[in-house]
């Protein structure tokens, strides 16, 4: 009887968790975990994957300006955002991302 009574107890407490979707965010977790445990396994097969770069620098792809883009970051007086240094413009004893923020910078109440 006690068999009984956890069988329909377990079937009630999946169907509400099935219509509450609860059990479904849970199964999405438990693919996420299970898909960052095997990503580690693709980046061992792929070589130089993994590899860390020191601090400052960063290679993405292409800059906006369409060459390869490596080099150390610095971040713009004005706005704060880190652009390659190749990219921004160091003026007046600091470094701005852009012309126009260096401008702006210069500008009373900039």
């Amino acid at each position: 009887m006690a068999a009984l009574l956890r069988a329909v107890l377990l079937f009630f407490v999946l169907a509400f968790l099935l219509g509450s979707g609860i059990f479904v965010l849970f199964l999405r977790g438990v693919a996420r975990v299970f898909a960052r445990l095997t990503e580690g396994r693709k980046a061992d097969q792929i070589p130089g994957a993994g590899q860390r770069r020191s601090p400052g620098h960063y290679h993405f792809g292409r800059s906006s300006r369409g060459t390869a883009v490596t080099g150390t970051m610095r971040p713009c007086a004005l706005c704060g955002v880190s652009v390659p240094e190749s990219e921004g413009v160091a003026a007046d004893g600091a470094f701005f991302c852009s012309e126009e923020h260096h401008q702006a910078f210069l500008r009373p109440g900039g």
